[in-house]
């Protein structure tokens, strides 16, 4: 790791590290200092609808970057254009994402396979965007030989900052991790360059980050599993566990309390508590029986009378 204190950024899971996750999470933990939003698909004619503007909530509360999924520069130069206007002053592509149904339609980590075309992207978005431009990406799509060729291309533009998953597309989130790769990325770019990939634990951070030439980091489901991840992270040691039920309760109570912002979507809140529990249950004294019973509930009302006991 370079640099001595480590700076974190939520990653954008989609489904999960939305608005009410990132309200309560921001208010019950420290550690993370920023964040990037799930995902939102610009299709022709982009337009923010007003769930979508909830959804990102304001930079002035907590360091948030809205990003965006997308093969176009026409769409990802007109959502910059709103987000702007809505006080935003960074948009951040989608490069990563290696689900089947994105990538068919030649978009997230799709466009790792052709960087001639990425190219053409770059320099259209870069010749007319208002506001800074941020990625994030794997170091290929099937090959590690990709990145022969996509680091030079991405070298050539003024990033904000580039994230890199040192793993490809066919991998998606487990095997092996190019630590050569990211390392070769970070000497040669002159913009910040993120580590993301793996971090799910103190020891687990304490390895990756003495092969990394950063020392900044992106955390995702590792936050989710345990939320006081980075404040363990900083003061050396994990915290007891009766401790942590306790911070996590206080933290989930707040979910419930930001989940009343999209009251008018109540199956919107229930879905993404489920989805959450299903991580943070391995926090939880009998976690599995807990995540059982709220299954099949279908209120926030009633899953919160069993979670906050």
């Amino acid at each position: 790791m370079s640099g001595s204190n480590p700076f974190f950024i939520l990653a954008p899971l989609q489904g999960l590290t939305g608005r009410v996750f990132r309200d309560a999470f921001f208010g019950s933990f420290s550690g993370v200092s920023a964040a990037l939003t799930p995902f939102i698909s610009t299709p022709p004619k982009f337009s923010l609808n007003k769930f979508d503007k909830r959804e990102l909530g304001t930079p002035e509360v907590y360091s948030v970057v809205p990003q965006v999924l997308s093969n176009s520069a026409a769409d990802i130069l007109k959502c910059a254009e709103i987000l702007s206007s809505y006080g935003f002053s960074e948009v951040n592509l989608n490069l990563g994402c290696p689900v089947a149904q994105i990538v068919s339609k030649r978009r997230g980590s799709a466009l790792l396979a052709f960087p001639d075309e990425l190219d053409r992207l770059f320099d259209s978005v870069f010749s007319d965007i208002k506001i800074n431009f941020s990625i994030k990406m794997r170091v290929g799509f099937e090959s590690y030989d990709d990145f022969d060729a996509l680091l030079p291309v991405v070298a050539r533009y003024p990033f904000a900052s580039v994230t890199i998953h040192p793993r490809l597309r066919s991998q998606f989130y487990a095997g092996d991790i190019s630590f050569d790769l990211f390392n070769a990325a970070a000497d040669v770019l002159k913009c910040p360059v993120i580590y993301n990939g793996s971090i799910d634990s103190l020891n687990s951070f304490n390895e990756i980050s003495a092969k990394v030439n950063t020392n900044i980091f992106m955390v995702g489901r590792g936050v989710l599993q345990n939320p006081l991840l980075c404040e363990e992270i900083f003061s050396g040691k994990a915290f007891d566990e009766a401790v942590r039920f306790e911070r996590i309760k206080e933290f989930l109570s707040k979910f419930f309390d930001a989940a009343s912002l999209f009251a008018d979507a109540p199956f919107y809140s229930v879905g993404l508590f489920k989805e959450l529990f299903s991580y943070i249950k391995e926090s939880f004294p009998d976690g599995d029986e807990t995540y059982r019973k709220i299954l099949p509930l279908r209120s926030i009302d009633e899953i919160r009378k069993i979670i906050l006991l």
